[in-house]
């Protein structure tokens, strides 16, 4: 037997799309626009009536940003596992990356600069500037600085401070997850251009090292080694367990995400010494990532099933709009709340049967706009996924010359 080729070194994955990912993604985008259609009445009236009690459980909508987090490790997972096999894979990473997030994003901080300034003529303008109690709005763009606007356009808001001692502001507060994402594909291509075939064995040693970062001390908010980075490990691992690992390792996999569940339920229930409590993240962020994971392994082999239900294709169809309405939705919904709480909607019952409705509707509606004509311009519709079309070419030619051997070793029996 010969030695064997690159491509047999490097095993084609088992299941890289997962289909059902979608409705996660839509989930988790609705359950944020309903946070923040709820934020001002949650923070002006609380009451233990149902309606108050649901009006608490969107509170949790924040939720569905770790879950984000996850999904987009496992997607980018299978993005550069697939690209390992490719000619100039950094350069295609990165510009592909680029082009999906920063196009679409500097359009819609555009389109918020207009709606502020409509706004502000017209006299409402404190509908969307500002906050409201805890609640962070949109900024006066006119007095943001220029180190702020250029953190912000360079989705480096989050952690530019670090270095410069500018107080950061979001023009758009729900972008700062933006800022972590941009940090995690560019970990991602560094793994795919340093180590490809490696990737998996690279990823767990960042993922120590980031472990490492809190009994350390190291502390550098919006960095991803403040602890978010393993939330997007999660996802890495979930893909390399559907993947490539066999029985024991998903086992094993599995078992680690379950004791990252433990880990954070701990962390939410303040038992854990403050050396091993990354102060970055929310108490109950590595609970929900970790959940998520699970959940996700254990609902793997019900995927295709998941996708067949006609009830959830509406949820199907809008996960793949969810980056636009996470984008678009906040000033929409902070100026409708804001305008149906100031005209008497204060209390919980009328927020949820009249506010949150209307919200969603907006939310949705723009979203949808605003990817049919923005964002599907910057998605590349290529298949990523591993094939043996992105096999090495000689690779290829080697099967095809076996082939014609083993023809030619026929054609005297015939």
């Amino acid at each position: 037997m010969g030695s064997p080729t690159r491509y047999d070194e490097n095993p084609l994955p088992r299941s890289p799309r997962y289909e059902s990912l979608d409705l996660w993604r839509c989930v988790a985008c609705l359950a944020v626009v309903a946070f923040h259609s709820t934020a001002i009445c949650y923070e002006s009236s609380r009451s233990s009536d149902l309606p108050g009690l649901i009006v608490a459980l969107t509170a949790r909508g924040w939720m569905g940003v770790p879950i984000f987090f996850v999904i987009s490790g496992y997607c980018i997972s299978a993005t550069i596992d697939a690209a390992k096999f490719k000619d100039r894979r950094g350069r295609t990473y990165f510009l592909r990356r680029f082009r999906r997030i920063y196009p679409p994003f500097w359009a819609c901080v555009g389109l918020t600069a207009v709606f502020w300034t409509i706004l502000a003529a017209l006299g409402q303008g404190h509908l969307i500037t500002g906050t409201f109690g805890s609640v962070p709005m949109v900024p006066d763009f006119t007095r943001l600085t220029a180190r702020q606007w250029g953190g912000n356009l360079a989705l480096a808001e989050m952690w530019r401070h670090n270095f410069d001692g500018v107080p950061g502001v979001m023009m758009l507060g729900q972008t700062w997850t933006l800022c972590y994402e941009v940090q995690f594909y560019a970990a991602a291509g560094l793994l795919l251009v340093l180590a490809p075939r490696r990737i998996f064995p690279a990823a767990a040693l960042l993922s120590l090292a980031v472990l490492a970062c809190g009994p350390l001390g190291l502390d550098w908010r919006g960095m991803m080694w403040d602890g978010r980075w393993i939330l997007f490990a999660t996802g890495i691992a979930v893909y390399y367990a559907i993947n490539y690992a066999d029985a024991r390792g998903r086992r094993l996999i599995l078992a680690g995400l379950a004791a990252g569940t433990a880990y954070g339920l701990a962390r939410r229930l303040n038992l854990l010494p403050e050396m091993w409590s990354y102060p970055a993240l929310n108490r109950s962020e590595a609970f929900v990532a970790f959940s998520f994971a699970v959940a996700m392994m254990l609902l793997h082999p019900h995927d295709k099933t998941l996708c067949s239900w006609r009830i959830l294709r509406p949820l199907l169809f809008l996960g793949r709009s969810s980056y636009s309405i996470y984008l678009v939705h906040l000033p929409i919904v902070f100026a409708i709340a804001h305008a149906l709480f100031l005209g008497g909607l204060k209390t919980p019952a009328p927020t949820i049967l009249i506010t949150v409705p209307i919200c969603m509707a907006a939310a949705i509606l723009c979203g949808w706009l605003f990817y049919a004509t923005i964002e599907r311009r910057f998605i590349s519709y290529r298949k990523e996924s591993p094939s043996l079309a992105t096999a090495p070419k000689r690779n290829l030619k080697s099967q095809i010359s076996n082939l014609r051997s083993q023809i030619s070793n026929l054609r005297p029996h015939l």
